[in-house]
């Protein structure tokens, strides 16, 4: 699915697919955890990608392509943009967890808080640069039978 960083619902065109996608593969209970990760990554991309020269056009709007992928053993969403910046992936914990309810907002980072709510959320995240330019963030649910409870569920591409 491909959508538009200057369309006032691209987030919310993500979330709705990502809840169609998954409820017909029969993942309800990632159905919300899918949702959130892909707004995630989609108001990313919306706030801040610049796009690479090479893939710029004058007066084009900035492409977010969305795709979702699944496995017999996993799930995976997939988010490109234009722009071959490495995402600030966490690293680990800024403050312990215990802590961070006690601090002021402001101690805490700046950024990285929504890609460490994505990591909370996901099996594995990680990105890659794309051949032409851009990068795709990709985020990777394990489909355990802890995840899906009889452990079965209907494949899609």
């Amino acid at each position: 699915m491909t959508l538009f960083a200057e369309s006032p619902d691209a987030a919310k065109a993500a979330r709705d697919i990502a809840r169609t996608t998954f409820r017909d593969w029969g993942l309800h209970s990632l159905v919300d955890d899918a949702r959130s990760v892909v707004s995630e990554l989609v108001g990313n991309a919306v706030q801040h990608t610049v796009p690479d020269e090479c893939l710029a056009k004058p007066g084009a709007p900035r492409r977010i392509d969305v795709a979702f992928r699944c496995w017999p053993k996993w799930t995976f969403i997939e988010v490109t943009d234009e722009d071959s910046s490495p995402p600030l992936l966490p690293m680990g914990e800024v403050f312990s967890p215990a802590l961070v309810g006690d601090l002021p907002e402001a101690v805490l980072p700046d950024s990285g808080r929504g890609l460490r709510m994505v990591q909370s959320l996901v099996d594995a995240l990680w990105w890659a640069p794309g051949e032409q330019g851009g990068k795709t963030v990709v985020c990777r649910f394990d489909l355990g039978s802890e995840r899906l409870g009889d452990g079965t569920h209907e494949r899609g591409e």
